[in-house]
C-alpha cells in the first residue's frame, strides 16, 4: 500500500503550507477535509473592519466559523470609513 499525505503529522503538513502561495493553499483545501482544516489555518491572518453593517456581519461570521476564527491574528478597525 502507498503512503498517504494524510498520514503526515500535522506539524509536517503545516510546514508544507508555510511554503505555499495563497492560491496553492486554496487549491489544497479542496482535496479533502484534512487539508481543508490544515490549509484553512494558513489563509487568513488579518481582517479589516469598517463602521458599517456588512463589515460587522462579516466579522460576526468569521468569529463563529470553527476554523477561520483560529487563524485571525490581527483585526484592524477603521471607524471613519464607510
Amino acid at each position: 500500500s502507498g503512503t498517504s499525505l494524510e498520514n503526515l503529522s500535522p506539524e509536517i503538513s503545516h510546514m508544507i503550507c508555510t511554503n505555499l502561495q495563497i492560491s496553492d493553499i486554496e487549491n489544497l483545501r479542496l482535496v479533502n477535509k484534512y487539508w481543508s482544516e490544515i490549509g484553512g489555518e494558513h489563509l487568513c491572518f488579518e481582517i479589516y473592519v469598517f463602521f458599517n453593517r456588512k463589515s460587522f456581519e462579516r466579522l460576526l461570521a468569521i468569529s463563529q466559523h470553527p476554523l477561520i476564527r483560529k487563524s485571525i491574528r490581527t483585526i484592524f478597525y477603521e471607524p471613519l470609513q464607510l
